[in-house]
């Protein structure tokens, strides 16, 4: 060996249709669709504009995880009030971190080893399209990020 060896131990994730690996596998292997077309109806109820769609290249499609509104706040320590202020998909990350801990069956309260769950991002844009648009949600949030002003 020449460094710090790494093991991945557990794994975990949750897609549109499969609430684990295990069963994305399946569905893969099925070949079982897991976007689904939507109409009109569910577009206007998505506050999708009009205008967008008829434009070349939309396509009226969704692929989402069931679930993810059901976020254990009380297990992350974080209060109901807070959950309702983090953005879904990182709520779910949380989630999923936590499942690749039950799936390595590594008890993270005995604390033995060092232990890191790797995880990527793009530009997250729930603060800015949906907080900060909500008026009340703004003026009743100490939004701040720990810098006094």
């Amino acid at each position: 060996m020449h460094g710090p060896e790494i093991a991945i131990i557990g794994m975990a994730g949750r897609f549109p249709e499969a609430p684990d690996i295990r069963t994305l596998w399946n569905n893969l292997c099925a070949g079982k669709e897991s976007i689904r077309a939507i109409g009109r109806e569910e577009l206007l109820k998505s506050n999708v504009p009009p205008a967008t769609w008829d434009k070349a290249g939309y396509v009226p499609a969704v692929a989402m995880p069931e679930d993810i509104e059901l976020f254990g706040s009380r297990l992350f320590g974080v209060s109901p009030a807070e959950a309702d202020l983090i953005d879904p998909q990182q709520r779910l990350l949380l989630e999923c971190a936590w499942n690749a801990m039950e799936d390595a069956a590594y008890d993270v309260s005995q604390g033995i080893n060092r232990v890191g769950v790797f995880a990527g991002s793009a530009l997250n844009t729930y603060l800015l399209l949906n907080l900060m648009a909500n008026r009340q949600i703004v003026e009743g949030t100490d939004l701040s990020i720990g810098h006094k002003v």
